[in-house]
Order: C-alpha cells, then sequence, then structure tokens
C-alpha cells in the first residue's frame, strides 16, 4: 500500500466523461477523444459503453458517477430525448446528474451558437440546457470553440488550467474509507477479512502511520508484508480511529 503527498501526474487516476450530442458532432467527439489519448487521460465515452442489460440512460448516468469531471460540449442540436422524460435530452440528463453530485463541469459551446433544432420540445430543450450552461448558480466553466480542432485544443487547455489551479470541485482522495473498505470487506457467510477483530502487536506500524500524517515533509508511506499478514487491517484501524 503507497499513499503519496505529491501531486499527482497530471491526467493519472482523474478520470474524465464526454458529453454532447453525436451525430452532429460526431468528428468534434473524435478530436477530443484523440487529444485525450494522446494527453494519456482517463475518460468515459459512449463510443466505448460495452453492452449492458441497462437502459442507454442508466448506462450513462452510471458511467458518469465514476468520473472526476465532466466535459459538456454544445452544439446546435438538441440531441434525442430521453424515452418517457418529456423535454429531457441524454445530454441534458447528463448536466443535470453533474450539476446534483457536485462534479465539475468544463463546458464548450459552439461560437455563434443558434438553435437549429425545428421540432418545439427539441428546441425548448435545448433552450433550457443553453441557459442552464449559461446562467446557472454555480454554474460551470464555459468557453467557446469555431471547429474540430479548435475544440479539442480548447479541451486540453480547459484541463489542464483545472489542473493547474489544484482541481478544483474535484475528490481529493481516491476513495473514502468507506467506499475502499467496502470493497475488502465481502459480505459471505465466512469472512476472508474480518475488520471487526481485535487488532494486536501492530502499535508500532499504527505510530508510523501517525507519524506520517503529521509530517510535512515525508511524501510516501510503504505498508509490506505477505499476503493475510494484516496490512488491509492496520490501515482499517488507523484510518477509523485516527481520521474519523
Amino acid at each position: 500500500m503507497v499513499r503519496s503527498r505529491s501531486e499527482p501526474r497530471k491526467g493519472a487516476s482523474l478520470k474524465v466523461f464526454l458529453s454532447s450530442t453525436f451525430s452532429d458532432l460526431k468528428g468534434h467527439r473524435k478530436a477530443v477523444i484523440d487529444a485525450l489519448q494522446r494527453r494519456g487521460q482517463r475518460f468515459s465515452a459512449m463510443e466505448y459503453f460495452v453492452a449492458s442489460p441497462d437502459t442507454p440512460m442508466d448506462k450513462a448516468l452510471s458511467e458518469l458517477m465514476t468520473c472526476d469531471l465532466v466535459l459538456v460540449i454544445l452544439g446546435f442540436r438538441s440531441g434525442s430525448l430521453v424515452p418517457k422524460k418529456p423535454g429531457l435530452t441524454y445530454t441534458s440528463a447528463e448536466f443535470d446528474a453533474a450539476q446534483a453530485e457536485g462534479k465539475p463541469i468544463l463546458a464548450f459551446v459552439r461560437k455563434n451558437w443558434v438553435n437549429k433544432e425545428t421540432s418545439s420540445s427539441k428546441k425548448l430543450a435545448l433552450n433550457r440546457l443553453k441557459k442552464k450552461i449559461d446562467s446557472s448558480p454555480g454554474g460551470p466553466t464555459r468557453t467557446t470553440f469555431t471547429s474540430v480542432d479548435n475544440l479539442a485544443l480548447r479541451v486540453i487547455e480547459a484541463l489542464a488550467d483545472w489542473e493547474d489551479k489544484g482541481r478544483p470541485g474535484a475528490r481529493k482522495t481516491f476513495a473514502s474509507i468507506s467506499d475502499y473498505f467496502k470493497a475488502k470487506s465481502p459480505s459471505a457467510p465466512i469472512q476472508l477479512l474480518d475488520f471487526n477483530t481485535t487488532l494486536l502487536g501492530r502499535e508500532n506500524e499504527v505510530q508510523a502511520l501517525r507519524e506520517f500524517a503529521a509530517s510535512e515533509t515525508q511524501r510516501a508511506f510503504i505498508l509490506s508484508g505477505r499476503g493475510g499478514i494484516g496490512k488491509s487491517k492496520i490501515l482499517h484501524d488507523w484510518a477509523n480511529l485516527d481520521n474519523s
């Protein structure tokens, strides 16, 4: 187990979600995805969703929840309306979910924006999303783009600027204490990892963890040992007793 105090490598661990209409912005999405891949950036985009029994909306929102940052690209079209959700498009639903979860959003709006939808429901949905992007309280950082290549450049610039500012709004740790240990505590009748047992004979290791957490100069802590020796148990007790 390694914990580091240093700033993470740009793009490392951070995962972004790409939200936009598809048919009218297919080339734009490809340019952004290519730029993210060249950057070594982890991302989630509909082009890479695997087969799932979930509805397209549920799958998209599930993927969005695994991401740290949402990129919203707004063109001249609203995209498809979500079934049984009058006036709600997929992009708008993703935007709403990101805001509800407090996820940071970077929005990119096509320059000289106009609403080119012809149906009244789609036109209204697109206007609503544009208004949210422009004026919602605590709304996203917004910029405009002019072309496919210009958009890709704007996205990378915006990501770099956001990271240089310390990734405001993003999580500061890879997982909460409860999330991290939930995956390590199976619910089977015979629990191989029972964190309710009493920790004995590890006072020196726990004290070392405490000193590391209090240090302003130590940048990494390595807790090593053979499998089953109790590394996770030490971390569990220290995290819950010292960081509760």
